[in-house]
């Protein structure tokens, strides 16, 4: 656990927006977490409303105040990536501003770590509890933990820096420990300056994906702009597939167990299928639903699966002791008709096979790195069961 509190930032730059997003606001508010905000000069009215919460503290910053706006000449000429209204000078201004927002913080409070979340934020949620449940337990990182979306890791230049909206990362959140808010700030303000010799500026994210190529400073996982944002510390189900029969009817086997798996880490032991299998996974990916393809020819398949499971965790930014690899061939599917892994506590689980009473190892923490079928405890079946596909 770590003292934290959340930063945030609005500036009236489309006055007919403001209602809607003082209401998400509002969502944070009733939360009742630290919260610091940056208001701009023209909302002043707003302080009287604001002052009669405890866990809010307000402090007015002028627009022109900030660092881009003092720093970079004639910064409104800027060329900019689109012309998507939304999107104007201003907008891109504030969005890379955020770091320097941040390191504005500093002198406001003393916590561990400094939580970026855009003033709107919670409107990427329609589950303020898994909010609030996550940040109950935030974790102390090493490094700034950012959601990041399907994008890999990458150096961006040129085209592709300023017009392409490279999601490697959402931009509505970051978790900052204290010590890394002004390298992060000095690193991404680095980036948009050197941009902004060329005359161009372009999306915050675009920048943090040059941050996290140049430096050491950031910790990716895996998310969407939905609930999984804030699911940090979520537990999670990654099935790892065991193919080893060429008769498997792919689109059941993985649209199915939808219900369970929040990614899937496939591993096939035939020498068919490859090309259906990359095309079902490119799929799932273009969904944002983490998904990955091996081949192999060990006979150690359960070993190799886990293996492969932990790795494609790793490369996600998930924690290997909230997640549960889900050992599954492929002519079987899960049933679910009560579970909520939420609850799931042990490191080691039995799911009934309905057809095939077994003792066999099939739901375990891929921090356990043990697969042996030995002190499994095992879930109630009329909650949750494993059948064959075409039963």
């Amino acid at each position: 656990m770590t003292s934290f509190v959340f930063v945030t930032a609005y500036f009236e730059l489309n006055k007919s927006r403001n209602e809607f997003y003082f209401n998400e606001f509002k969502k944070l508010i009733d939360s009742h977490f630290e919260i610091i905000l940056f208001l701009d000069k023209k909302l002043e009215y707003k302080l009287g409303e604001y002052s009669k919460y405890s866990n809010l503290k307000v402090y007015i910053l002028e627009w022109n105040d900030l660092y881009l706006n003092k720093t970079i000449q004639d910064i409104q000429n800027l060329e900019i990536p689109c012309n998507n209204p939304k999107d104007n000078i201003n907008y891109l201004i504030l969005m890379s501003s955020k770091s320097y927002i941040m390191k504005l913080a500093l002198s406001y409070t003393n916590v561990e770590t400094l939580v970026w979340i855009d003033f709107g934020g919670l409107k990427l949620t329609n589950n303020l509890n898994h909010f609030k449940r996550n940040f109950e337990k935030l974790k102390k990182y090493d490094k700034i933990l950012m959601p990041g979306g399907n994008f890999p890791k990458k150096l961006l230049y040129d085209e592709m820096l300023f017009r392409t909206t490279y999601w490697r990362f959402l931009g509505t959140l970051f978790i900052c420990p204290r010590h890394l808010v002004i390298p992060f700030d000095d690193a991404q303000t680095k980036e948009v300056l050197t941009l902004a010799s060329s005359r161009k500026i372009t999306w915050e994210i675009n920048y943090w994906a040059n941050v996290e190529y140049h430096t050491n400073l950031i910790q990716f996982y895996r998310g969407n702009h939905d609930n999984s944002m804030y699911g940090m510390n979520d537990k999670k189900i990654m099935l790892l597939g065991i193919i080893d029969d060429e008769n498997i009817i792919i689109d059941e086997y993985m649209d199915q167990l939808r219900n369970i798996c929040d990614a899937y880490c496939i591993t096939n032991f035939t020498n068919t299928l490859e090309c259906e299998f990359l095309d079902k996974v490119n799929e799932f990916n273009r969904w944002n639903i983490p998904s990955i393809y091996h081949n192999s020819t060990t006979t150690k398949k359960r070993e190799q699966v886990f293996k492969n499971g932990i790795e494609f965790c790793n490369q996600l930014g998930w924690h290997l002791e909230d997640t549960y690899g889900l050992l599954l061939e492929g002519d079987k599917v899960v049933v679910i008709k009560s579970f909520d892994k939420e609850r799931l506590t042990e490191d080691k689980y039995n799911i009934h096979n309905y057809y095939e009473p077994s003792s066999s190892l099939n739901l375990v923490k891929l921090s356990s790195n043990n697969t042996n079928p030995v002190n499994i405890s095992y879930l109630n079946k009329k909650d949750i069961y494993i059948k064959l596909l075409d039963q």
